[in-house]
């Protein structure tokens, strides 16, 4: 997704309250920031830090029966859990 004007400002202004040394209450008093829409932005681009981390860490293999005695089944418990068996081996 690409990043906006307001995401660069929210992020400069949570990096200027992080330098600052000072509590996110009394950061925002100073600079006449409202301290919900501050404590929204810094929960928002932490989730879309962490949801980028985990979407470019996922990563996909086939899984393929290769032989009689080996199974590949899907968990019907919709956690996206499969079982694979090979020959006695779960």
């Amino acid at each position: 997704m690409a990043r906006t004007p307001n995401q660069d400002y929210w992020e400069q202004v949570i990096a200027d309250q992080r330098d600052s040394g000072l509590t996110q209450v009394k950061w925002c008093e100073q600079n006449d920031v409202n301290i919900h829409n501050f404590r929204y932005w810094k929960n928002r681009l932490k989730r879309d830090e962490n949801s980028n981390i985990i979407s470019s860490a996922t990563t996909w293999t086939l899984v393929t029966a290769s032989s009689p005695t080996s199974t590949v089944k899907p968990s019907m418990s919709g956690t996206g859990e499969i079982d694979i068996q090979v020959g006695k081996v779960k």
